[in-house]
C-alpha cells in the first residue's frame, strides 16, 4: 500500500479496493459494516452510492452482476460511475485481506475532513468576532462529539474468551497489587460494604442528592479528602462554592475550628492557631485540584479533566458540584435536554478517562411534602436522566434536619440505587456539625 494512499484525506484508493473487494467476497461486510456504519465514510459520490446498495442487501448475493442489474433498474448510470467503473472495481483490490485495513484508511479519512470541515467553520465564525469562550465551548463540544462518534465505532464484537482472558490477567495483577482495582474505597466502612467495596471507576456517575443545608457538598468534600488520602488524584469543579470556600471546609474539617473564626480572623485562640497549623499540614501534599470556574458547560469540562490527566496521570477521581448548575451549550435546548447532554456527557468522560466521577445534585421539594423525609430517586430535580445514567445514587440524610428530636449527630448515606448492590440500604454515619464532616459511625 503506497504512502501517498496512507496519507490520502480521501483515501480513493482504499475506497475503490474496499468495494472491489466485497463484490469479491461478500462474506466480510459484516465486519465492514462495524467499522463503516455510513455511507458518508466515503468521500467518491459513486462510492457511497455503492456501499449504499452493500449495505441495504440483508443477507442477498454481492457480486458485479447484482450491482450492474441494479444500476441498470435505478436509471442511475451516471451516478453510479458508469456500469464499466463500478463492475471494474474488484480489479483495484489486490487482496481481500486487506479489507480491515482499507475500511480503516477510509474511516480516517472521513474523520480529517470533519475536522477539516470544523476548523474552517470555526474560522469563518471566529472572523465575526464571535466571543472567544462562546466558541471555545462549541469546538470542545463538537470535538467530544466526533471523539465519541469515533470511540462507538472503534468498539466491536470480542469474544467471550477474549474478554476473560483481558479479566483474569487483571484481577491477578489486582491481587498482585501491580494495578489498582476498578473501585475505590468511600473511606465509610459501612458504605463500603453495602456498595461492594467502594464507588465505581470509568463507569456511570456518583450521584450525591439532597436538599440544600442536609450536607452533600460536605459529603462530597469528605469522599474526595478520604480517596485522597489514600493516593488517588482528584479533580473538584466547585460550580457554586469558591476555591478558597471550599478549602476552608477542608480545613474546619481537619481540625474542628469554627469556620466563622476563619472567615473573620476574630476570636482565634492559641489553642486554636495550633489546631489550623495541624490541619494546615494534614491536608498539606493531598493530590487535590479546584477549578472554580462558574457556569462550566460539559465540554469544557471534560476538555479541563482531560488536561488534568495529562498533567497529572494518577487522576482517578473527578467531583462536580453541582450538575443543575452547569453552563449549557451554544444552541437552544430544554433545561431538561441539557441535563441529559451534560450528564450523558460526565458518563462518557468517566470511561475515556478512567475514573470515578461523583456529581451533586438537588432534590425537589417533593421530599418535604412527605411524612416519611426519606429520599428517593423520583425526588431527583430533572430526574429522567439522572436516574437512568447513574451507577450509584446517595442520599445524605440527617433525620434532625426535619424531626428536632432526633439526635443532631444521626446520618445515613441512603442508596437509591446500586448496580453493584446496596440499594434501599442506610448505611449509618455520624454527623459532626462543628466540623461540618460526616464521620464512620463510631469513630472520633
Amino acid at each position: 500500500m503506497s504512502a501517498a494512499l496512507a496519507a490520502s484525506p480521501a483515501a480513493l484508493d482504499a475506497e475503490r479496493a474496499l468495494l472491489g473487494g466485497l463484490l469479491l467476497d461478500d462474506t466480510q461486510i459484516d465486519p465492514i459494516r462495524q467499522i463503516l456504519p455510513r455511507p458518508e465514510a466515503f468521500f467518491g459520490g459513486a462510492h457511497r452510492r455503492i456501499y449504499t446498495w452493500i449495505l441495504s442487501r440483508g443477507g442477498e448475493s454481492v457480486d458485479v452482476i447484482s450491482l450492474s442489474g441494479h444500476i441498470l433498474r435505478s436509471g442511475m448510470v451516471e451516478e453510479f460511475g458508469g456500469i464499466s467503473y463500478a463492475t471494474g472495481l474488484p480489479e483495484h483490490c489486490p487482496s481481500t485481506e486487506n479489507l480491515v485495513n482499507y475500511a480503516r484508511l477510509i474511516r480516517g479519512a472521513a474523520l480529517s475532513r470533519s475536522l477539516m470541515v470544523l476548523g474552517a467553520e470555526l474560522r469563518q465564525r471566529a472572523m465575526t468576532n464571535e466571543p472567544g469562550l462562546d466558541l471555545l465551548a462549541y469546538a470542545a463540544g463538537e470535538l467530544d462529539s466526533l471523539y465519541d462518534a469515533e470511540s462507538r465505532t472503534s468498539s466491536g464484537w470480542k469474544h467471550l474468551n477474549d474478554v476473560m482472558m483481558r479479566l483474569v490477567e487483571r484481577t491477578q495483577q489486582i491481587a498482585d497489587g501491580t494495578t489498582k482495582a476498578p473501585v475505590i474505597s468511600t473511606g465509610y466502612p459501612a458504605l463500603d460494604t453495602a456498595l461492594g467495596g467502594g464507588f465505581a471507576v470509568g463507569d456511570g456517575p456518583i450521584v450525591i442528592a439532597a436538599r440544600p443545608g442536609m450536607g452533600k457538598t460536605a459529603l462530597m468534600a469528605n469522599l474526595v479528602e478520604h480517596m485522597a488520602r489514600a493516593g488517588n488524584t482528584a479533580g473538584i469543579f466547585s460550580l457554586e462554592m469558591r476555591d478558597l470556600r471550599l478549602a476552608e471546609r477542608l480545613w474546619v474539617g481537619a481540625t474542628g475550628v469554627f469556620g466563622t473564626k476563619i472567615r473573620t480572623g476574630k476570636g482565634l485562640t492559641n489553642l486554636d492557631w495550633e489546631k489550623l497549623d495541624d490541619g494546615h499540614n494534614s491536608l498539606h501534599g493531598l493530590p487535590i485540584y479546584i477549578d472554580d470556574t462558574p457556569q462550566l458547560p460539559v465540554s469544557q469540562i471534560r476538555a479541563r479533566a482531560r488536561s488534568l490527566k495529562r498533567r497529572d496521570p494518577s487522576l482517578r477521581v473527578i467531583a462536580l458540584d453541582y450538575v443543575q448548575i452547569m453552563g449549557s451549550e451554544p444552541g437552544h435546548r430544554s433545561r431538561e435536554q441539557e441535563v441529559a447532554a451534560s450528564i450523558s456527557g460526565l458518563t462518557a468522560m468517566g470511561k475515556e478517562l478512567d475514573v470515578c466521577v461523583i456529581v451533586l445534585a438537588q432534590l425537589n421539594r417533593a421530599v418535604e411534602q412527605r411524612s416519611d423525609k426519606t429520599p428517593m430517586p423520583s425526588d431527583l430535580r430533572d430526574s429522567g436522566t439522572l436516574e437512568q445514567e447513574a451507577h450509584t445514587i446517595i442520599f445524605p440524610f440527617r433525620p434532625h434536619v426535619y424531626s428536632p428530636e432526633r439526635a443532631a449527630d444521626e446520618a445515613y448515606a441512603v442508596i437509591g440505587k446500586g448496580r453493584d448492590g446496596g440499594t434501599g440500604q442506610k448505611p449509618a454515619l455520624r454527623w459532626d456539625g462543628d466540623r461540618t464532616r460526616f464521620l464512620a459511625r463510631g469513630s472520633s
